[in-house]
């Protein structure tokens, strides 16, 4: 877009969504924009929906966990929040509102949930919204993270890369590598992921769940649920905001 069709877009519509994901290792059959990917589409659908626009992503994230393996790019989590924040002054200073943050990388949600909770009281009226995509995955599709499913490059992100980029997908390279810890550990996942250093402490191919087991037509209704619900709330933030 130019942005004279910028302008012509906030006389008709203010929303814009701005998907959030990282440059990171996953596993040896996945590209490392893998959490680049799954927003940017996610956003796509939902702007179509919205009849209104995506901005560019936020492509490096918080993913320091995976610096051992090669490609992976990371951001300190204090410059995330910060991008986050110019981004939102940027859109907010030209009249967008709500502007919402799409994640797709587990390691950047605190970082969001920070900036944009700043960006809200610091841009007040403007709404600035964040969330992660994955959250709005309806419960009957089946998406769970734990210990029985995994946390990483699994069958669930293998699955909507196969519907999303199946030309970049290596099924050939996939496996199996289950995360192993013991039942206390194993009763808070949170706890399990902030004790290690690193993936590479638990993983030596990147993977934490069965990628054997994708499936894109799954991947496909996973991704249409999740926009489907995510257009709804916004919608519903627009017209009846929580304050």
């Amino acid at each position: 877009m130019t942005w004279f069709d910028v302008q012509e877009l906030l006389k008709r519509q203010k929303t814009i969504l701005v998907p959030t994901g990282s440059i990171e290792q996953h596993g040896p059959h996945l590209p490392l924009n893998t959490d680049v990917v799954a927003p940017l589409e996610v956003s796509i659908l939902v702007a179509r929906k919205l009849r209104t626009v995506v901005a560019p992503p936020l492509r490096p994230g918080v993913s320091g966990h995976h610096m051992p393996f090669p490609g992976t790019i990371t951001l300190r989590p204090q410059t995330f929040i910060e991008l986050v924040k110019d981004y939102a002054r940027s859109l907010a200073s030209h009249g967008f509102d709500p502007i919402v943050f799409i994640n797709g990388h587990g390691g950047n949600a605190a970082s969001v949930s920070i900036a944009t909770s700043e960006a809200r009281t610091e841009l007040s009226p403007t709404k600035v919204i964040g969330f992660n995509w994955w959250e709005f995955i309806p419960k009957d599709l089946g998406y769970i993270v734990s210990f029985e499913s995994g946390f990483h490059a699994n069958a669930q992100e293998t699955s909507w890369m196969l519907a999303l980029r199946p030309d970049r997908v290596k099924m050939e390279r996939a496996k199996r590598e289950m995360p192993v810890a013991s039942e206390t550990i194993k009763m808070s996942e949170n706890f399990y992921i902030g004790t290690f250093r690193t993936f590479k402490d638990i993983t030596e191919s990147g993977i934490l769940g069965d990628a054997t087991k994708a499936d894109a037509e799954l991947g496909h209704k996973v991704v249409e649920a999740a926009a489907e619900n995510i257009a709804r709330a916004i919608e519903e933030v627009v017209k009846n905001p929580p304050y």
